[in-house]
């Protein structure tokens, strides 16, 4: 088996710590599989990796300036960033963490050009009607060379860019492209996620059940876990889903209370050195209070005057009058996070929990 992954995958987790990156390299060792990056992943993945230090850089440069000019008798220093040498580095760290070899980085051809230009021209995919999938192309075919250079081999390719690699339910190959396989004696099967990868090579232990799970965990301190986690988004996630709920404007989202929490799926892996990976999915409501700001119009009373040039005075008229007044109230928004835990199974005993990240629904 060959797994390739895509910048879409890679880009989740930059620096690869996620245990998920555990897994996926002992199933390969386990399973004497072999994992390839494709050099446009390979030149795009450090190409982002450079953007994010760079755009970092400037934000720490706008903040030293702010603070800067706060300081009454102190130089705020500069903060020198060698980019090049860091992206090195970074790209080191790449081939070491994921293992990789100078055979397991797969260029692509300059022979790709024609059949590049002929899809661009009559949209055939990757490439859709904005034409905008030069990259796709380039990752597609190169996957294909590999499966040409590996026949007794099957390719897995994951990817999380659903739009122009899988069906209409994106979870597997577009038709197309999965017809183009076939042609070619290839066989590939797509993954969105590199967690749906994993799940599809799960392997079962009779004695793991959902009952077995929560009877060897503590549901309140990995509760407790997870609200202190979800504190720490300071508003940023719970902002962009609001936005898509409430009219008004609103602003300071903020987490109250995790008020349910309870295990959704899982699945398990054996890993090689004995020991049993559980990779559970933690369903949770949660509520979130923030402030939300409109104007109202009300109704007063007042008095119009006008000056009767007759009489040499003033008359008044009563009437009622509308002025639009600002209204900011506190409100609650209930939404569902997924928690993704990692449970580290040894003699049938819990030996490790961790909270990998949580997700709003």
């Amino acid at each position: 088996m060959i797994v390739i992954l895509d910048t879409s995958i890679l880009r989740q987790d930059l620096l690869l710590r996620s245990p998920k990156i555990d897994l996926l390299l002992d199933f390969l060792t386990k399973t004497h599989g072999k994992l390839k990056v494709p050099n446009i992943v390979y030149q795009e993945i450090r190409s982002l990796y450079v953007r994010e230090l760079q755009r970092h850089q400037n934000h720490l440069e706008k903040s030293r300036r702010t603070l800067q000019d706060l300081m009454m008798d102190q130089e705020i220093s500069n903060f020198d960033l060698d980019v090049d040498a860091h992206a090195e580095k970074y790209v080191r760290h790449l081939r070491e963490r994921l293992r990789l070899g100078d055979d397991d980085i797969v260029p692509y051809k300059n022979d790709y050009l024609p059949e590049v230009v002929r899809r661009a021209t009559e949209r055939l995919h990757p490439f859709t009607d904005e034409r905008k999938e030069f990259r796709d192309v380039l990752l597609w075919l190169t996957t294909l060379d590999i499966c040409d250079a590996n026949p007794k081999e099957s390719v897995c390719m994951v990817s999380a860019n659903t739009k122009d690699f899988a069906d209409k339910e994106g979870e597997n190959l577009h038709p197309f492209l999965a017809g183009e396989a076939t042609d070619k004696g290839a066989r590939i099967l797509y993954f969105p996620t590199l967690d749906d990868f994993l799940k599809a090579h799960a392997t079962r232990f009779e004695f793991i059940t959902r009952e077995w799970i929560l009877e060897q965990i503590n549901v309140d301190s990995l509760k407790q876990e997870v609200e202190r986690q979800l504190k720490l988004w300071e508003g940023s996630r719970f902002q962009r889903y609001i936005e898509h709920h409430e009219d008004d404007e609103f602003y300071d989202p903020s987490l109250v209370s995790v008020l349910s929490f309870d295990l959704s799926e899982y699945y398990c892996l054996g890993m090689t050195d004995g020991s049993i990976r559980i990779q559970a999915t933690f369903e949770s409501e949660c509520e979130v209070e923030y402030r939300s700001y409109r104007e109202e119009e009300e109704e007063y009373s007042d008095y119009d005057y006008d000056f009767d040039h007759l009489k040499g005075d003033w008359d008044w008229t009563y009437v009622t009058k509308t002025r639009h007044v600002p209204v900011e109230e506190m409100r609650y928004a209930y939404l569902w996070v997924e928690s993704l835990v990692d449970i580290e199974v040894k003699d049938h005993e819990v030996e490790d929990i961790d909270v990998i990240d949580c997700y709003l629904q």
